[in-house]
């Protein structure tokens, strides 16, 4: 079953009702009485936005229905026009709160499976667009986590320009004083994990409501088994000791995937400094392929597209340790055709139980067999509010089947 341990559930639920002490209110700590509003600000602005967008879908709907029955092309200028408004509704609440709605529009962004492609086209600019920390908070945050004048261990840091900012961490290049090693380093915003804390009570309530009155589709679940891994993304350390397993495991394609491989004496819970590695990110490579023919563009993206899913069936099927957070911006495409894939903060052991159970739900989708399609998804712990198979089926294809129909 896809759920959150009862400590990260406990967590999450209680941080809606922030308590002021000196320590911690169901895991979220409150120093000040400052905190608290700004806990309660942060709830009341979330709500405000997403109820703006709720209603807006609502009305839509409501004005839909008098148009009575206008030849396709009308109705999808209808909901194209709706949906990029919506899109673009989202995009500024992910920006402008940050934390754990940045994480979930970066996920709504990369999937145009199944969610509308102008929402898709506003939330995929998530993925490098998230304004960083100043040159000036960025330097204090590193000396004071590694205990140390920042020159003692860099040549030089790149802190005026970093190479990404995401929802819990941005990532700066840097030179190391005596190897002369060209490194990333990965800094933890401070006080990012209470904001997390506290927007994952709101999303999953959110997800609940919608669960019940709109999608009639077990969303909590997909929430609840993100919320489990919040906590140890947050551990730098986890993080690079799963990067460098997965990167030993996948040497056996070293000539068309790299990993990155974190620098020892260099890693603590808040700051992971590791090789760098070099290239464009996926969404940027039409930039560089103007000029090739419509032939060679398609040889290009199948030899991408067919590294990425070697690398991933590796890891599912093979280590069952894979990298969770597959968006475009963990991509990057090196010179010469090679992947490099980014960011283990989000990451999944997976027993050899779900390693068969995933393998026999690609088997059936390939087959299109909807009665083992409805029995693996059941395997796998995905809930839905009907037992019908040919409903269920279809679900299976939304959710994990990636071909275009």
């Amino acid at each position: 079953m896809m759920t959150a341990s009862s400590e990260v559930l406990e967590e999450a639920t209680l941080v809606a009702r922030p308590e002021r002490t000196a320590s911690t209110a169901a895991g979220v700590k409150f120093s000040s009485d400052l905190q608290v509003f700004q806990a309660v600000g942060r709830t009341a602005a979330f709500w405000r936005r997403a109820s703006r967008i709720y209603f807006g879908y609502k009305s839509a709907q409501a004005r839909a229905a008098f148009l009575g029955h206008p030849g396709q092309t009308v109705k999808d200028t209808f909901w194209h026009k709706h949906h990029a408004w919506a899109g673009a509704e989202m995009y500024s609440l992910a920006v402008d709160l940050r934390g754990f709605y940045l994480k979930v529009g970066q996920f709504l962004g990369a999937r145009g499976d199944f969610v509308p492609m102008p929402i898709c086209q506003q939330l995929s600019r998530l993925h490098d667009q998230v304004p960083p920390m100043t040159p000036e908070k960025t330097k204090e945050v590193i000396e004071q986590r590694l205990g140390k004048p920042i020159d003692e261990v860099f040549a030089w840091i790149d802190l005026g320009a970093p190479l990404g900012s995401a929802s819990i961490a941005q990532v700066h290049k840097a030179k190391l004083k005596y190897s002369g090693t060209i490194v990333a380093v990965k800094v933890q915003y401070p006080d990012s994990l209470n904001v997390m804390l506290q927007d994952l009570a709101n999303v999953r309530v959110a997800a609940a409501f919608l669960s019940k009155t709109e999608l009639k589709f077990d969303l909590v679940s997909a929430v609840d088994e993100l919320a489990a891994q919040i906590k140890l993304e947050f551990d730098f350390e986890r993080e690079a000791r799963v990067m460098d397993s997965i990167a030993e495991h996948l040497k056996v394609m070293k000539s068309a995937v790299a990993v990155p491989q974190s620098i020892p004496g260099l890693v603590t819970k808040d700051i992971l400094v590791m090789t760098f590695l070099e290239g464009e990110q996926i969404t940027r490579l039409k930039d560089h392929t103007a000029g090739l023919s419509v032939f060679e563009k398609t040889q290009a993206a199948q030899l991408i597209l067919s590294r990425i899913c070697e690398a991933y069936g590796r890891m599912l099927l093979l280590q069952g340790l894979f990298q969770a957070d597959c968006h475009p911006g963990n991509i990057l495409v090196m010179k010469g055709g090679r992947i490099a894939i980014l960011d283990y903060g989000q990451s999944k052991q997976l027993p050899p139980r779900d390693r068969l159970a995933l393998a026999n739900l690609v088997i059936a989708l390939v087959d299109r067999d909807t009665l083992r399609i409805s029995q693996t998804m059941d395997k796998l712990g995905v809930k839905t509010s009907t037992a019908d198979p040919a409903v269920r089926a279809k679900m299976g294809y939304g959710m994990f089947d990636t071909r275009l129909k």
